[in-house]
């Protein structure tokens, strides 16, 4: 009862952060390619379930997403009405439970309760979280980091018990992030880091298996999906890549968009000062 009661207070401290720093999310409309990626998911009849699971070949410069953009999208249109404040607060509410994952998973890591609980809220507040948040079609991020730490936890009760159920259901939630965000096929060298040091043999048979289907997925958005042949997200030259991770570094620490518009004495002060760290 008393570990129940603390994990309230955090789900409550998590929300009470959210809410502080990304408040103005809450008022954001859709735009952009929101329109597009949820109205695929708009079904009235069975020609539309058949556009939605083959929507890659109506629209090939759509990422094939089909749990945050065609599910989610309906859930928008048929159940919230296109109401942005629910929109956007089942979006908080997912990404305060990815935080409160961050806490088990820690917790599974065999994290002191502090550590977790650290760990939980630089998770949930990090300024890298505002387009997600502020942007429908950008919560992908957000769902499919979802299914990959839930997955990340069955994986380690499956590794900690061996119970078939465990294994299942770690398969079905990493289809399902590839289903949500196809960046995260790396996974599988994850589980292999946190199952490294055990002789046991049945690991290794649901590893396999990981890495199977993320090479299916790879194979799929390379020669199926057209989504990569697009050209702002080819990668281009080794110094065109080399520019958009340093774009991504900078992103990441939530720079970017405001620094593009300074004058270049400040824009340069500024790069010194985080290259200087």
């Amino acid at each position: 009862m008393f570990a129940k009661k603390k994990d309230i207070f955090l789900i409550l401290a998590l929300s009470i952060l959210t809410l502080i720093i990304f408040h103005r999310g809450l008022s954001n409309f859709f735009f952009q390619d929101d329109f597009v990626n949820m109205y695929i998911g708009w079904i009235s009849n069975v020609n539309d379930i058949k556009t939605l699971l083959l929507s890659f070949q109506s629209y090939p410069l759509t990422a094939y997403r089909p749990i945050p953009y065609f599910l989610f999208g309906t859930a928008i249109i048929n159940i919230f009405n296109l109401n942005i404040a629910l929109t956007h607060i089942s979006m908080f509410a997912i990404h305060i439970f990815n935080g409160f994952l961050i806490y088990k998973f820690a917790q599974k890591l065999k994290l002191s309760q502090t550590a977790s609980i650290i760990a939980s809220i630089l998770y949930t507040t990090s300024p890298i979280h505002f387009g997600s948040l502020y942007w429908w079609s950008g919560f992908y991020v957000g769902v499919g980091s979802t299914f990959f730490i839930l997955s990340l936890l069955t994986f380690l009760s499956y590794f900690e018990t061996g119970k078939i159920i465990y294994a299942q259901v770690t398969l079905i939630l990493f289809t399902a992030m590839l289903l949500s965000n196809e960046s995260l096929f790396l996974t599988p060298f994850i589980f292999v880091f946190l199952a490294h040091h055990t002789k046991k043999i049945y690991p290794r048979i649901l590893i396999g298996l990981t890495f199977l289907i993320s090479i299916i997925s790879f194979i799929f958005h390379i020669a199926v999906s057209k989504f990569a042949q697009v050209p702002d997200y080819q990668l281009g030259s080794f110094i065109q890549t080399f520019k958009t991770a340093h774009w991504y570094i900078y992103r990441l620490i939530n720079l970017p968009e405001a620094v593009q518009s300074m004058a270049n004495p400040q824009k340069y002060i500024l790069y010194l000062c985080f290259h200087g760290l």
